[in-house]
């Protein structure tokens, strides 16, 4: 954005000094020196930038509040927006900059030089450079437009990919809190009894459909227990130089799918029969049965943990598979599924997190759910009690708010990119009064006279849109990591602003073209 910014400004300065060529040539016959003229240009600029970088303060300072509410619907830093000492030095360290740099841009004639006037169009030689300058930051403009147009789409389109994964569980109505109890501060038959008593509290409470408990929330993974854990399989033999097999690992009470609305695939969810004193069982999703078991059916097969941290807490008995169930996207939505196994809370007795599932909104029946666990036990923390649908949408909230800042710079660029073609197309033709109107008095229609401006424009966009082009597909390929389910270099993407951009500028171009073709061929002559 400050690239394009520049430019334009640029072009307008460029503008500024071939208007006053004529002066600037005679300043220099008049024997004014060079730097005499340099410092002029220098002062100008100079106050320019101080009034443009006060202006833009100020918007920013009024606009604080606006951008901090927008942002705050898309991530909880928002509160960390401010304006202090480093954003001002800032834009005043970039707006000095800028009219330095705008100010010694001009060519200068020598003191004392007579400039050479081309005689067709009444500019000075160095006008004509002006003039190519200007276009190539019309061309830059367009290109950076381009590659800004171009991330903010590939980024859009990641968003909506990201929104339309299924989740592999159910999000509306569903209540979640997280309920800390300590291991080290009540014993495993403390804690089943707590949380049995929680549960059937809770399912008498009106309103509530089903109530479960779990080690952790689906959807956010910084609140995971455990990395993935070493087993094996009974019967199966790991190959020399193969990597042993890892798994997520949750505890869940019985009712906990049919809570959250995970489909079972295969055999049997957990019920009263799977007690502390009975055969130790898991269930395992979808994708560790894909991936270990590919030609065979893991009902009744056997694990065991290998890792010694899993043996020492959960013992090293073997577990039998007694169900499959659905990938649930626990770890998020634009995350692979990784092989897991669900064990029974009765057997196990681990667990941080509460779900109920309500006949209507969830929050509804937050504050008797919190009223049941303080009876219990006053001082049991309750932690992140949000539905599982804002979670969800929590999840997204960084790739949203990528998407809309970039969005909305791409939108500021195109808008620039357009103001800058119209900006040289407008200045062309004022230029050119006295060559069109003769063009007109010799029989040239208007749209002869219209299509050499809006050809003039075609070739201004379509230099940027080649350049564009290519510095997008070579830039986008550092987004790779921040896209999902689209390519760096997506042609319908590409296409799409490449469409976009040419319309704006053809826009931009046509008001100049349609200035063009309507000169009148008896003022013309007195233009100059």
């Amino acid at each position: 954005m400050l690239l394009i910014a520049c430019a334009n400004v640029a072009n307008l300065t460029l503008t500024r000094v071939v208007t006053r060529e004529r002066e600037l040539a005679t300043r220099a016959a008049l024997e004014a020196t060079r730097r005499a003229r340099r410092r002029a240009l220098l002062i100008e600029n100079l106050l320019l930038a101080v009034v443009g970088a006060g202006v833009g303060v100020g918007i920013a300072w009024l606009g604080l509040d606006t951008l901090v509410t927008f942002i705050g619907r898309l991530t909880n830093r928002a509160t960390e927006i401010a304006l202090d000492g480093r954003v001002l030095g800032f834009a005043t360290a970039t707006a000095t900059l800028a009219a330095l740099v705008f100010a010694a841009i001009p060519r200068l004639p020598h003191a004392g030089v007579t400039p050479t006037i081309d005689p067709a169009n009444g500019r000075t030689t160095d006008g004509t450079i002006s003039k190519r300058v200007q276009r190539a930051l019309v061309v830059a403009q367009v290109a950076v437009s381009f590659v800004l147009l171009a991330g903010a789409g590939l980024l859009g389109r990641t968003l909506l990919a990201v929104q339309s994964v299924d989740p592999g569980f159910e999000t509306d109505s569903v209540l979640t809190m997280e309920i800390p109890t300590g291991f080290g501060t009540r014993s495993l038959p403390e804690i089943r009894t707590f949380y049995d008593e929680i549960l059937r509290q809770v399912l008498v409470v009106p309103g509530v459909r089903d109530a479960a408990v779990g080690t952790t929330v689906p959807l956010a993974p910084e609140r995971d227990l455990f990395p993935l854990m070493e087993v094996s399989f009974a019967g199966q033999v790991i190959p020399p130089g193969q990597p042993v097999p890892r798994v997520d690992f949750r505890t869940v009470s019985p009712s906990y799918f049919e809570t959250l609305g995970i489909q079972l695939l295969s055999g049997r969810s957990f019920d009263a029969t799977d007690g502390p004193d009975n055969r130790r069982v898991v269930i395992v999703n979808r994708s560790l049965a894909d991936r270990f078991f590919p030609n065979a059916d893991p009902i009744d097969r056997r694990l065991s943990w290998s890792d010694p941290l899993m043996r020492n807490m959960l013992g090293s008995d073997p577990l039998t598979i007694v169900g499959i169930v659905e990938d649930s996207k626990n770890e998020g939505l634009d995350r692979d599924v990784p092989p897991a196994v669900f064990l029974p809370f009765a057997q196990f007795s681990m667990a941080n997190s509460l779900f109920v599932r309500a006949s209507g909104d969830a929050l509804a029946i937050t504050s008797p759910v919190r009223a049941i666990i303080r009876a219990l036990d006053p001082t049991q923390p309750i932690e992140n009690v949000m539905t599982l649908e804002r979670i969800a949408t929590e999840s997204v909230a960084p790739r949203r708010l990528n998407a809309a800042l970039i969005g909305g710079f791409a939108l500021l660029a195109l808008t620039i990119a357009a103001v800058g073609v119209f900006s040289v197309l407008a200045f062309s033709v004022h230029q050119r009064t006295r060559e069109f109107g003769i063009r007109s008095a010799l029989g040239a229609g208007p749209s002869a006279i219209s299509g050499t401006v809006l050809r003039e424009g075609v070739l201004l966009a379509g230099s940027g849109l080649m350049f564009g082009g290519l510095a997008a597909a070579g830039l986008s390929r550092s987004l790779q990591g921040f896209l999902f389910g689209v390519s760096a270099v997506d042609p319908a993407t590409y296409l799409l602003v490449g469409a976009l951009l040419a319309g704006v500028a053809g826009m931009a171009a046509w008001l100049p073209a349609r200035r063009a073709a309507h000169v009148d061929p008896v003022v013309a002559p007195r233009a100059e």
